[in-house]
């Protein structure tokens, strides 16, 4: 039976099966949610009267993110001596893939009311550390959605989509999130930001699985190396 609609005014929904991870994700009206878990998987497929082995197959986001990463470019800056770190990824492939990840000590940002200053990164095996407490770290409380002031001002000085056609109107959509980073030996502050189109709602936990899982390839292409 077609699934699609939870009920008559509900917005689309529609579960996928991505082909590559095999796991499931939501085109939920205008937000897309990723690595949708067994149980509620099985609810969607009920709610939706569908049989979960009969999903269409589309690939995830995070998959079309990972197979563009070979034609990506990925760039790394540190902040202070080892205060933090900054990083942005971005690809012809999906259209307007963008994503920025930073992990500064609280501490460090609140010595200057002035943006840090960049610059190149000296010590990789402390960046190694502090990325892997953020991909490890299970619980991150989110101290702040970005809002349309916080977007104008990152998109001042890096437009999302990074220029690609199609993307004039998009924003960057994302959340800082706060926690207790040993590498950084105190409170850090995670700010993570994603190009989307406007009409796009953003969904936090999709947006840290996309961001742990590319940062996750990246550490382990870096060891191979």
């Amino acid at each position: 039976m077609p699934q699609n609609r939870s009920s008559d005014h509900a917005p689309m929904m529609t579960l996928y099966q991505c082909p590559n991870c095999q796991q499931h994700w939501v085109q939920d009206g205008a937000q897309i949610r990723l690595r949708v878990g067994s149980a509620e998987s099985d609810v969607l497929a009920r709610t939706l009267q569908i049989d979960l082995d009969q999903v269409p197959q589309a690939p995830c986001r995070l998959c079309l993110f990972r197979a563009g990463a070979d034609t990506g470019r990925f760039e790394e800056n540190a902040y202070g001596r080892t205060q933090g770190y900054g990083l942005t990824w971005e690809a012809a492939e999906p259209v307007g893939a963008h994503l920025l990840i930073s992990v500064l000590s609280e501490a460090f940002l609140l010595q200057s009311r002035l943006p840090p200053a960049s610059h190149e990164i000296r010590d990789r095996s402390h960046v190694r550390q502090v990325l892997r407490w953020f991909i490890e770290t299970e619980h991150l409380p989110c101290a702040h959605i970005l809002d349309a002031r916080d977007q104008r001002d990152m998109a001042a000085g890096l437009p999302p989509g990074h220029g690609m056609s199609g993307t004039e109107r998009w924003q960057w959509k994302g959340a800082i999130f706060r926690g207790d980073c040993p590498p950084l030996q105190g409170i850090a502050l995670i700010t993570l930001a994603l190009a989307l189109p406007q009409e796009e709602l953003l969904h936090l936990s999709s947006l840290l699985h996309l961001t742990k899982g590319m940062l996750e390839l990246t550490l382990t292409r870096q060891c191979a190396q």
